[in-house]
């Protein structure tokens, strides 16, 4: 349970005194009270430019490094001369976007608590600091209390020796001390006592209360007798008292001096606790006498170390602690800074009790008293072994990669942008001494040293600085003469390294020498015969032609793949061997594009020597040689099995869909002709209920209003297997918040369980449920509501329970399990292995009783094997239900939630508005005049689209409520006419029974301003009514604009997109730039060849990129050719629809080439 905290400024201030609030922009808005004594920090001040974090140490550069800090220990340092440091904790502060400090100085002594003017009052009453003050304060006090006790006590024993035994007398036994003085005799009776010590007639001793006389008695009687000297505690007055007792043999009696430890034993008590609090710190501590002794340390100091209190106190630390591994400069400083009485900071490599090494930071300061003498040192001791051991590991890795670097068989060298080197492997320069001298060093100072040539030097320059301006990899070679005459080639590359503001920061040389490869290439050329062997031998067909067509070649598979003789090809056109329609464009579709594009790839229709047409798969790629003819080398097999075998799948696929189109068309109209008149029933059935009915008419009007509703359930079940096995049912990938989604089950589910007398709970929600998930919420909503319905429904008595647990998680996704449990009737282990086949309930009688068509369970099994997920039932018959849905979602943040559209109904804007109601079903008209009635709106009816122009045309109508399947004209052709030929913006809504995906967008798309699907809710229905009216009317008309008037591209919608991310825009266009026009040339062979159904996927799969780049000159274009080539329409209409994509895409391309390349 959590309880909401505020506080006021003077709250704030007793609470923390030293408090600090920093905005987002690292300015301080808000000091402490007392932090404002000793600061002279003001408002709107940068944070980070006062305090520096040297523990953690940690750079201030923005909020988010203080946020990485929250709920830890940290020390704030003055970047000014200051003698104080904060200790302390952030807190961020969420709804206010601040960070808050709280915290108190770190203070050594009372001395710089008042060079700070400060005073116990400045700190928090809760602040243990206080009690270490009161401390110091304390043992100043008690030590010049010990300095006058032991000068009295000299003094005296100075006078005892110059006067008489009765003047010594009367000096042991001063009548005017203020302290309790007795003398008593062996047998423990009172022979003298001060006043002081008359008034203590009783004394209090472990626990128990005694008359003085027997209190002497009794400690006489514990065997101090033979004792000269001891001291015993005792209670008097309520005063603490310790008593020293002093042994006089020869005198015959004991003196009994009484000294009030009252104070004393109080500041003990506040040390104790001090001491408390410095054990409990997970850090070592060790406070050491002046000259570095330990006094005392801490259990973390002796959990670390090995050594106990015991076995430490009176001995220095070092001799224990350090060994040969403790570097000599550091133990020197720390014993210089001891005898200087300064503070140190330093590491130290110590030594276990057990003989492991481990490093400390070990922080020491001397603790001085009043007079300003150092009485202790304090310090405190970090364990930072493994920050030791990950610097060495990083020195290694480095060490390792300078290895690799060093052995690879290449010249290596690396340059700051100054063209200075920092790097130069063995390879580059062989001699030691002369790598060393080069770092730091240019070029030109390596080039004039080894007296190389000056124009070597300047191309290198050149190079360079050419690296630096296009801050791209270049390559070239140098030819460098030998001392012997020979020429060595070497292939080198210059690499810029770029740093997070896309500046050079590094350039890497890299430098292989190709002599040899040299060498390699004029053997290369001397087993071209070779080669030439393995062509003509080859299994594919090789052949090479001129930019004319001609066939220059061709290896003996030509003769095997299609009858003709070598002879018989070579010097004719490759066009000879086409069919007559591929001729007409052979040059347009492959000689001009291998021309331009340098290559091309493709399926040719060959005509066999035997007159058969057969198909070639061809990769055709263009060569051109430095002085000579370019010509074209293609490669190329025969597929026309794959083809024959292809177009017979393809037949097989067409009967497939014509009889799943069949299936759909049916369920399409079975769909809108219960739903219309369901429209009506449960519309009137819903008016019905706003009327005075008597009880009994009330039970026949819900038992109509069930039995709709039951149907529908029914309607809506069908459509939704059927979407599912025709895999139309597409799943979303958006961010959700998982809670809200069981939280929106409950509710909904919530009346009907109450109406069963049934307790609906969610009884776990996991606290480590991700805020933000990525899936489909609606369809998990969908899941959970079969899931408690059906346990509702299943279930008489008892209650129906909901769980979500996180069963795996890692960084990037959680796997989370929704379990639904009822107390319901419950499965036999038999019927559990038919729950989710369709139609199929456990027997008859569960149809009767609880109703229902046996598809709830297959439609949910459906959508959890579509989102990848598993579902787990767990049943006994009479004893309940335990279903559980695991699935695996993607961590999400609140950017990938959807924007929630919050709209009211304001249903005041109804009254006196004109609505034209476009139905030819008489009911739902009936209906919407009832609803609207209400309102005051002046409803016109007519039957159909034709009768519904000629109101629009002779009156004027605020809104039109347009059924869309009617006689004579129905709502899609009526709102066409509205938009394209009236070109009236007047609000269109959609009534329709066909609840079908993709009806939504068709009515969208046509213009319609909105949609509502049969029978629709009467709250639904007036938000679209009012929202429609209220929202301003744009013409729909841009569909219609001239194409001239369009820009080619328009880059809102993706920047729209990518919020900003420029690197992301970039990507985008790349992406485009390099896959589209590939994609346009797959296009173009599938039509070639008559693949129809090819045309179509990519048509359907280049539509979206055309889109998101707003080609909206191309959007009808691109619909119609997905549309003509499902229709498998090889009409010359598709082969221009094709050119003019081509060619626009074209231009597109060379356009954003040319901005953004």
């Amino acid at each position: 349970m959590t309880h909401p905290f505020s506080f006021n400024t003077e709250q704030l201030n007793r609470l923390f005194p030293f408090y600090i609030l920093i905005n987002r922009d690292l300015k301080v808005i808000a000091l402490g009270k007392s932090l404002s004594k000793i600061c002279d920090l003001k408002n709107v001040q940068q944070f980070n430019h006062y305090f520096n974090i040297p523990k953690p140490l940690t750079p201030i550069n923005s909020i988010d490094d203080l946020i990485k800090l929250n709920n830890q220990l940290v020390v704030l340092e003055p970047t000014t001369y200051a003698n104080y440091k904060l200790r302390g904790q952030f807190e961020y502060l969420k709804d206010t976007n601040q960070v808050l400090f709280a915290g108190s100085p770190w203070f050594s002594s009372m001395e710089q608590v008042k060079e700070n003017n400060l005073v116990i009052d400045d700190f928090a009453k809760h602040d243990p600091l206080i009690d270490l003050l009161h401390v110091m304060k304390s043992q100043e006090t008690t030590n010049h209390d010990l300095k006058q006790l032991i000068s009295t006590i000299n003094k005296q024993k100075k006078d005892l020796k110059n006067v008489s035994k009765k003047v010594r007398d009367i000096a042991l036994f001063p009548q005017q001390n203020p302290d309790p003085l007795f003398r008593i005799n062996y047998q423990g009776d009172i022979i003298q006592n001060n006043p002081v010590a008359e008034k203590l007639n009783f004394i209090e001793y472990e626990g128990k209360t005694y008359r003085n006389d027997v209190f002497f008695k009794l400690i006489l009687s514990l065997n101090f007798k033979n004792a000269t000297r001891w001291t015993i505690e005792a209670d008097s007055n309520n005063i603490n008292y310790s008593f020293a007792f002093i042994a006089m043999p020869h005198e015959g009696y004991i003196n009994i001096y009484g000294r009030d430890i009252t104070q004393r034993k109080k500041y003990s008590q506040e040390l104790e606790k001090l001491s408390l609090i410095v054990q409990q710190t997970i850090n070592a501590v060790v406070i050491t006498d002046p000259t570095g002794k330990v006094e005392w340390v801490n259990k973390a100091f002796e959990k670390v170390t090995g050594y106990t209190l015991s076995e430490a106190k009176g001995q220095t630390p070092g001799s224990f602690l350090q060994g040969e591994e403790t570097k000599q400069e550091t133990k020197a400083y720390m014993k210089q800074q001891i005898l200087k009485s300064e503070p140190f900071s330093c590491e130290v490599f110590n030594y276990k009790k057990s003989g492991e090494g481990y490093w400390i930071r070990i922080n020491g300061q001397p603790i001085f008293d009043k007079q300003g003498k150092v009485i202790n040192f304090f310090a405190i001791e970090e364990d930072i072994t493994f920050e030791k051991q990950a610097q060495q590991k990083l020195k290694d890795h480095g060490i390792f990669y300078e290895q690799i670097l060093d052995n690879i068989p290449a010249e290596i060298v690396v340059f700051n942008k100054k063209h200075e080197f920092l790097y130069l492997n063995p390879q580059a320069i062989i001699d030691s001494t002369l790598r060393k001298w080069l770092i730091g060093k240019k070029d030109e100072d390596y080039m004039r040293k080894q007296n190389k040539p000056l124009a070597l030097l300047e191309s290198r320059r050149k190079l360079f600085n050419t690296i630096l301006e296009s801050k791209k990899l270049k390559s070239w070679e140098e030819e460098l003469k030998q001392p012997d005459g020979t020429i060595k080639y070497i292939l080198r590359y210059f690499y810029p390294v770029l740093n997070s503001i896309n500046e050079v920061a590094l350039v890497i040389g890299y430098g292989v020498d190709i002599t040899q490869s040299r060498k390699i290439q004029q053997q290369i050329i001397q087993s071209e015969k070779r080669y030439r062997d393995v062509i003509d031998n080859c299994m594919a067909l090789v052949t090479t032609h001129d930019l004319g067509g001609r066939l220059l070649t061709a290896n003996p598979m030509i003769t095997k793949l299609y009858g003709y003789k070598e002879d018989e090809v070579i010097g004719r056109s490759l066009k000879d061997f086409t069919l007559s329609e591929d001729k007409i464009k052979f040059n347009e579709n492959y000689l001009n594009k291998i021309k331009q594009k340098k290559e091309a790839s493709g399926i040719f229709r060959v005509v066999h020597k035997n007159g058969n047409i057969t198909y070639c798969l061809y990769n055709n790629y263009l060569k051109e040689e430095k002085g000579e003819e370019p010509y074209v080398i293609g490669f190329a097999v025969d597929i026309t099995g794959r083809i024959l075998a292809e177009k017979e799948l393809k037949i097989a696929k067409k009967i497939t869909e014509e009889l799943a189109q069949t299936k759909q068309t049916f369920l399409t109209n079975m769909s809108h002709e219960i739903r219309t008149p369901m429209n009506a029933i449960i519309g009137m059935s819903r008016q019905l209920h706003k009327t005075d009915l008597n009880k009994e008419q009330h039970i026949y009007l819900d038992t109509i209003s069930n039995a709709s509703e039951s149907l529908l359930v029914i309607i809506n079940d069908i459509l939704d297997l059927s979407k599912l096995e025709s895999g139309k049912l597409l799943f979303e990938k958006i961010g959700f918040e998982p809670k809200s989604v069981v939280e929106r089950v409950i509710q909904v589910m919530s009346h009907k369980a109450k109406k069963k007398g049934l307790k609906l709970t969610n009884s776990l929600c996991d606290r480590r449920l991700f805020s933000i998930l990525i899936g489909d919420p609606f369809r998990i909503n969908q899941i959970l509501l079969n899931l408690v319905s059906n346990a509702i429904k299943f279930t008489a008595i008892g209650s129906v329970d909901i769980r979500c647990k996180v069963l795996e998680e890692n960084d990037a996704m959680q796997q989370i399990e929704f379990a639904v449990t009822d107390t319901g009737i419950g499965m036999e282990p038999i019927f559990l292995k038919n729950l989710f086949k369709k139609f199929i309930q456990e027997d008859a009688s569960v149809a009767r009783r609880f109703g229902g068509t046996g598809l709830g369970m297959s439609i949910t099994k459906f959508l959890v094997d579509g989102m990848d997920g598993d579902i787990l039932v767990e049943s006994q018959k009479n004893k309940g239900t335990t279903i559980k849905i695991i699935f695996n979602f993607e961590k999400g943040t609140e950017f990938d939630l959807i924007e929630k559209s919050i709209t009211s109904v304001n249903t005041k804007i109804l009254k006196g508005k004109k609505i034209l109601v476009v139905d030819d079903n008489e009911m739902n008209r009936m209906v919407v005049d009832l609803i609207l009635d209400e309102y005051e709106v002046e409803v016109t009816e007519v039957e159909n689209g034709s009768y519904a122009l000629e109101q629009i045309k002779n009156n004027t109508f605020d809104l039109v409520l347009m059924d869309l399947q009617m006689p004579i004209l129905n709502g899609y052709e009526a709102t066409k006419i509205i938009r394209e030929e009236l070109k009236m913006n007047i609000p269109v809504i959609a009534l329709t029974a066909n609840a079908i995906k993709g009806e939504q967008e068709k009515c969208i798309n046509l213009g319609m301003n909105d949609y509502l699907s049969k029978p629709f809710e009467e709250e639904e229905f007036l938000k679209a009514i009012c929202n429609s009216l209220e929202r301003p009317q744009k013409l729909i008309l841009e569909n219609f604009k001239n194409e001239k008037q369009l820009s080619l591209y328009n880059l809102s919608k993706l920047k729209k997109i990518a919020r900003g991310n420029k690197e992301f825009i970039h990507k985008m266009i790349l992406i485009f730039i390099n896959h589209t026009p590939k994609s346009l040339n797959e296009l173009k062979a599938a039509y070639d060849i008559g693949d129809y159904d090819k045309v179509k996927a990519i048509a359907h799969r280049i539509k979206p990129s055309i889109n998101t780049m707003g080609i909206d000159v191309l959007r009808d274009e691109i619909k119609a050719l997905e549309k003509n080539a499902e229709k498998h329409q090889s009409s010359g209409d598709l082969n221009k629809l094709i050119s003019k994509i081509s060619y626009v895409i074209e231009k597109v391309v060379d356009e954003l080439r040319k901005q953004y390349l």
